[in-house]
């Protein structure tokens, strides 16, 4: 079995597609102001990011170029860059959380306590995320031996950067159009992905390989999304934010 075989052809090439739409995407809330002051933590956790993208990218390049052992040493590097991305990530899902409550007079809040259900609502999206990412990557790094698994767990966690990226875009549109965000972005990106890995099941089942691995990243995604239908209007969910986040 070849590595370049597990995914789609030219998948490593497609995969470069990634940068412009990062930057696109962040460009109005973070590339754009960076003359401007902002709070380093921002800084440090695209920092991690961009590295970890980066090194998302290379990495399949050097296995198809048959550079196993640089592949071997970057993928060690990623321990680290990726501890660094999701603890600076937690961090900056952390500051936004008060942020968005600090924007908010107290006087108002407390006679309108549904304002502050809203925030801890808007959570979900970025946590479920920063979840998939932790997960798929630790289960990437669990089955580094087998290539097949491991392949398709960091295809995986590469398709939670389209959540972030493609939201952020297509709210822009909404806003060049005059229209007010609704739920039509969120559920456009967990389509997408949900296809690119339905799309992958089909590929993988017609090579002959084992589709235990794409079958569990589909599951593990269409969790969080259902669960995105009820879970953040729970009381539940609202006391785990104001725990975790507080």
């Amino acid at each position: 079995m070849k590595a370049d075989k597990i995914l789609y052809p030219g998948t490593v090439w497609w995969m470069l597609l990634l940068l412009p739409a990062v930057f696109f995407g962040f460009y109005p809330t973070y590339f754009s102001k960076l003359g401007s002051p902002m709070d380093l933590l921002l800084h440090v956790h695209t920092f991690f990011m961009a590295v970890w993208v980066a090194l998302a990218i290379l990495q399949p390049l050097l296995i198809r170029y048959k550079k196993i052992r640089r592949h071997k040493t970057l993928g060690k590097l990623s321990y680290f860059i990726m501890a660094g991305a999701l603890v600076t990530g937690y961090f900056t899902i952390r500051l936004s959380y008060h942020n968005r409550i600090e924007e908010v007079d107290t006087a108002e809040m407390a006679a309108d306590p549904s304002k502050l259900a809203f925030i801890q609502e808007d959570m979900y999206i970025s946590m479920i995320y920063l979840s998939w990412l932790a997960c798929f990557y630790l289960l990437a790094i669990f089955n580094r031996r087998r290539m097949l698994y491991h392949a398709t767990f960091m295809f995986a966690a590469v398709l939670t950067v389209l959540g972030p990226t493609l939201d952020r875009i297509i709210f822009r549109v909404y806003r060049y159009y005059g229209r007010g965000f609704d739920l039509f972005a969120e559920y456009a990106v967990f389509c997408l992905i949900d296809l690119l890995l339905a799309g992958l099941l089909f590929y993988q089942w017609r090579k002959g390989y084992n589709t235990k691995p794409v079958l569990i990243s589909l599951a593990i995604y269409l969790s969080g999304q259902l669960a995105y239908m009820f879970l953040p209007q729970t009381q539940v969910w609202k006391k785990f934010v104001g725990i975790v986040l507080s």
